[in-house]
């Protein structure tokens, strides 16, 4: 499977596996696909990044980032893993969205999946009080250097990462993702998001209805005056 089929298959897999209220759901670690970029942040040191392939025991395969950088998420050899689904709340939840909506469905290279990840580490760490800000000593969380990277190539990973945070806070359209916190107390917890449902027919009818309306009292309003 082609990464771009593995992201595209992720919403209809995320519909089969995942449960859209709070409850539990069991999950084997299959891979990381592709392979990550290893990369340091705030006081650790070695992070493999990229896109953390899981299947599901209700069937179906998904993608997930982590958001706990103080543990390891579960490997294959670990067997199934209980996670409790959950959410997030406030600014994470708002800029988690803003995030994927923006971004996910263009993410297509190993530099851009670490860059999501970092970007996910950004607004799951960084104090309430700080800007979303990846470069060197911004906040309580910041972005430390690739491996064996060079002095542009970190500086282009930091404007990319703060690219993507900064679409993402300022993101004000409709929430194209469900966005939920797959918790466990050994391993990693996860960020996982699923595409919102598309309106059923006859509320789409009722908004285009509607619609018509508005534009046809505004084109009474140009005739009046």
């Amino acid at each position: 499977m082609t990464l771009k089929t593995f992201g595209a298959a992720v919403a209809l897999a995320l519909a089969c596996s995942v449960p859209a209220q709070a409850g539990t759901v069991s999950l084997l670690f299959d891979s990381t696909q592709p392979a990550g970029i290893t990369l340091s942040t705030t006081g650790t040191d070695h992070l493999d990044t990229g896109v953390l392939q899981f299947s599901s025991t209700t069937g179906g395969s998904f993608a997930a980032f982590c958001v706990e950088l103080a543990q390891d998420h579960a490997e294959f050899s670990d067997g199934v893993q209980v996670y409790t689904v959950g959410s997030f709340s406030g600014r994470q939840a708002s800029a988690l969205q803003g995030l994927y909506s923006t971004i996910w469905s263009s993410v297509d290279t190993d530099i851009e999946r670490a860059a999501f990840q970092t970007a996910v580490w950004e607004i799951t760490h960084e104090t309430s009080s700080q800007p979303f800000n990846v470069a060197s000593n911004s906040g309580s969380f910041y972005f430390e250097g690739l491996a064996g990277g060079s002095a542009s190539a970190d500086a282009s990973f930091v404007s990319l990462v703060n690219g993507y945070l900064q679409n993402a806070e300022h993101y004000v359209g409709p929430a194209l993702y469900t966005v939920s916190r797959l918790s466990n107390d050994v391993f990693q917890d996860l960020v996982v998001a699923q595409a919102a449902p598309v309106p059923e027919p006859s509320r789409m009818a009722m908004m285009f209805a509607g619609l018509g309306a508005v534009g046809f009292m505004a084109a009474r309003r140009r005739r009046a005056s």
